[in-house]
């Protein structure tokens, strides 16, 4: 097993296990409907390579617009997609921190985000395929619209995927760094 492939199966069992006692309302990812994923087309491809394939893409046209276009990432989900976030918890207020139920939710997600933030970069270090998941690993850097502080951070992406259609979506980025960047820890000093 490759490094990057023991870290998803490490990542895959920590969410596995996320929605506990003690932490209500974090999604659970394995909820999938199970071995979806070895469904192949007739050219012999599995429906979790092409969605990865696809996905790469999407990721790629984002980077290489600076975030502006984010419609190849619609053409992946499903109408009742689940978009979690890491900062959820800890910044529930905030327009871009979710949850999201829905493609028209998530969409909503997507103007709020071009509306808070700008992209500077976004970097793909890996895509990762294993069962009915796919992970995309990098780096994002932005520039806070309100604030003008810049984010930049590791950002791992955990799609979850039924029927060649991406079903749940997970965002992990530094929540302390998020926090900096929007005024929450550090704010700018106040103008007398």
């Amino acid at each position: 097993m490759t490094g990057v492939a023991a870290v998803v199966r490490a990542l895959s069992g920590c969410l596995r296990q996320v929605e506990a006692p003690g932490l209500p309302g974090l999604p659970n990812m394995d909820r999938a409907p199970p071995q979806e994923h070895t469904r192949t087309y007739k050219t012999g491809q599995r429906v979790y390579d092409v969605f990865r394939q696809r996905l790469a893409a999407a990721y790629d046209e984002w980077g290489v617009s600076k975030g502006t276009t984010p419609a190849s990432f619609f053409d992946l989900m499903d109408q009742a997609i689940e978009f979690h976030s890491v900062l959820s918890r800890e910044f529930p207020a905030d327009p871009v921190s979710g949850p999201f139920s829905g493609k028209a939710a998530v969409i909503g997600y997507w103007t709020a985000l071009a509306e808070s933030w700008e992209m500077l970069s976004s970097k793909t270090e890996a895509i990762v395929a294993d069962g009915d998941k796919v992970v995309w690993v990098g780096r994002v850097h932005w520039r806070h619209r309100r604030t003008l502080r810049t984010l930049e951070t590791p950002k791992i992406d955990v799609w979850t995927v039924w029927q060649d259609r991406a079903i749940r979506y997970y965002e992990m980025v530094d929540s302390a760094a998020y926090a900096r960047a929007v005024g929450r820890l550090d704010p700018a000093p106040q103008e007398a």
